[in-house]
């Protein structure tokens, strides 16, 4: 991808700062604009098939929660929720990269 979601940015996420909360939602954003693309091209089936049927994007979110104070994530589901979503990252930039080229993502 040109625009990598699993990049140094990403890594922030699992921080306890302010700069964690801005790069799940910046991540968050870029997720968006993804799931546009490959439904603009491909479909919203592609969209589900690439991006983990929905649960990278709740994974993300929850991350968010946590990061907004949330008392119904602790720490050990924050790391839960990241890990999650940093595997399911990954695994869709492959997919992206390897079936998807076209996209110019």
């Amino acid at each position: 991808m040109k625009t990598p979601l699993f990049d140094h940015l990403w890594t922030k996420i699992a921080e306890r700062d302010g700069l964690a909360r801005a790069a799940t939602e910046q991540k968050l954003h870029q997720l968006k604009e993804i799931e546009t693309a490959i439904a603009l091209h491909d479909g919203s089936e592609a969209v589900h098939n690439v991006l983990a049927y929905g649960t990278l994007r709740r994974a993300l979110e929850r991350c968010l929660q946590y990061h907004q104070g949330s008392e119904e994530i602790d720490d050990t589901d924050m790391l839960l929720f990241y890990n999650y979503a940093s595997s399911a990252a990954r695994e869709a930039e492959r997919v992206i990269d390897s079936e998807l080229p076209y996209l110019g993502l």
